[in-house]
């Protein structure tokens, strides 16, 4: 997307002296919605919770889990206005060679429309610990979810050992995304309820606490692959 070589410049930690990272992003909202978004989400990507490694086997992708739930901090802002995540858990799951077919979803940028196709997919996302989702079609009638997608030309992971200890140089030294994805929903039975979707055009990483000296390094930031039930439009 146009905008991506804005996130060329970002902060990279010091894993010798702390691994807890402040991760700031920010973008517009699709065309059809309009508005903007920003967020901040801190988590230590070297201690997650929970750890789950899946091998690709019987016509599936291979697959790593994480989920950090204890010293955690989140926000998010869209037009302005606080989102309510309902969760105390940020999850991060790297997928390999994942089919991303168009009624999965399209790209918000109209201009620029979702290529279907064979992707390497990171995301982080969140959800609400009481979510009720639909039997039918899967869309949330009740509680949050929020996530961020960042899909990649499928060999992207070819030097990552998804199956090894958790390296964050691995994780967050990966080149630019050719897609890099926002959505946000809140759905209650009484309402009222909103799902947007954007995407992302500046963000950072920083170490906290930021130790002394700040290091610059070139590349883009990767996360997140994916349970979602929302469909850009």
């Amino acid at each position: 997307m146009k905008n991506l070589l804005s996130l060329a410049t970002l902060l990279l930690f010091s894993l010798n002296s702390h691994a807890t990272i402040q991760l700031n992003f920010s973008g517009q909202l699709s065309p059809s919605e309009a508005g903007n978004f920003s967020g901040q989400l801190i988590f230590d990507i070297t201690n997650p919770d929970n750890d789950d490694f899946y091998p690709a086997e019987d016509g599936s992708n291979a697959a790593r889990y994480l989920s950090f739930t204890n010293n955690i901090a989140q926000s998010l802002a869209i037009n302005g206005e606080a989102f309510n995540f309902q969760s105390q858990q940020i999850n991060i799951d790297a997928i390999n060679d994942i089919e991303i077919i168009d009624d999965f979803f399209a790209s918000p940028d109209s201009d620029e429309p979702l290529v279907p196709g064979t992707y390497d997919l990171v995301a982080i996302w969140t959800e609400g610990l009481n979510n009720l989702y639909s039997d039918d079609d899967g869309s949330l009638l009740n509680g949050s979810n929020f996530y961020l997608f960042a899909l990649f030309a499928s060999d992207a992971f070819d030097s990552i050992e998804l199956a090894g200890p958790i390296n964050p140089n691995d994780i967050f030294n990966l080149p630019l995304p050719t897609y890099f994805l926002f959505g946000a929903a809140y759905a209650s039975l009484n309402g009222p309820n909103f799902d947007v979707a954007g995407a992302v055009t500046s963000g950072g990483i920083a170490p906290v606490p930021l130790p002394g000296s700040i290091w610059l390094f070139t590349s883009a930031l990767a996360w997140f692959g994916a349970r979602t039930y929302k469909r850009f439009a």
